[in-house]
């Protein structure tokens, strides 16, 4: 059926979510990035705003995203929020 996933890959995408948190919260060069993009305090353990930001920057300047796509962060940080989360 279209658009459910087996419990193998819930399975999965809770892993994959647990271990890109760990990394997020873990390494200090990893975590130092993302609390330095934090606008204010969020409730869990890692601002998926911050890490939007993080990663717009990142396409910005390496050139993968022209500097015109300013909501770039904005569009980044659902999808973020859901990769923290387990749900893709």
């Amino acid at each position: 059926m279209p658009g459910t996933r087996s419990a193998d890959g819930r399975a999965t995408a809770a892993t994959t979510a647990h271990l890109l948190r760990r990394l997020l919260t873990g390494r200090a060069a990893y975590r130092t990035r993302w609390e330095q993009q934090e606008l204010r305090r969020s409730p869990g353990p890692v601002s998926s705003s911050a890490v939007a930001r993080v990663l717009a920057l990142h396409l910005w300047d390496s050139g993968e995203r022209p500097g015109t796509e300013q909501d770039l962060a904005r569009r980044l940080k659902d999808r973020v929020h859901r990769a923290l989360g387990g749900e893709s």
